[in-house]
């Protein structure tokens, strides 16, 4: 009983470090989940932006990515219209932005469905 109550603690305390990351145009793939408005992430994550939002297949090679991450207090982080990460008070977080390449794999289409 102690085992699974200090387990418990445990995944409470994991839980409250996850930051929230906000989308603040268009839509975006973090790891493998769409996310189309804002989901909680703990660093550090994969990105993948620039979708062709008129794209109807599951898969798709996005347009950049980031392998993104943050000091994990953050509560709030932002993806910008930009496609660059910031922090609450609107601070670019340490130059990360999602650059452009042409040569990714294809991920799931946060337009799709």
């Amino acid at each position: 009983m102690v085992k699974i109550l200090c387990l418990a603690a445990l995944g409470l305390a994991a839980l409250s470090q996850a930051t929230k990351l906000h989308v603040n145009k268009g839509y975006i793939t973090v790891d493998d989940a769409a996310v189309r408005s804002s989901i909680d992430v703990s660093p550090p994550v994969t990105i993948y932006a620039r979708f062709d939002g008129s794209s109807n297949k599951e898969r798709v090679k996005p347009g950049c990515k980031l392998e993104a991450k943050w000091p994990s207090n953050y509560g709030d982080i932002y993806f910008g219209e930009d496609n660059c990460l910031y922090d609450s008070k609107g601070q670019n977080i340490n130059g990360q932005c999602c650059k452009p390449s042409g040569d990714l794999h294809e991920v799931r289409n946060p337009y799709y469905g």
